[in-house]
């Protein structure tokens, strides 16, 4: 069942399945911003994510930057 596959990923993880491919999702954007010189809003899409806010605010939240930060180091 859904919750018991839940609650034995959190148990084997340490988090819920939303957040850890939330993080693998932001974690695919970064290694992008730093190694491609693609639009934020087209790696937000790329990513999973409808809005490029919510992708700005969330990305800032895991990694403390914003993407295009990130974007400017790689260059």
């Amino acid at each position: 069942s859904a919750s018991t596959f839940k609650r034995r990923f959190r148990e084997r993880y340490s988090t819920s399945p939303h957040k850890w491919f939330l993080h693998c999702r932001l974690d695919i954007a970064a290694m992008v911003l730093r190694h491609q010189s693609i639009p934020t809003r087209d790696i937000a899409s790329i990513c999973g994510f409808v809005n490029v806010s919510h992708f700005i605010a969330t990305f800032k939240r895991r990694f403390g930057t914003t993407p295009s930060h990130i974007s400017r180091q790689g260059e």
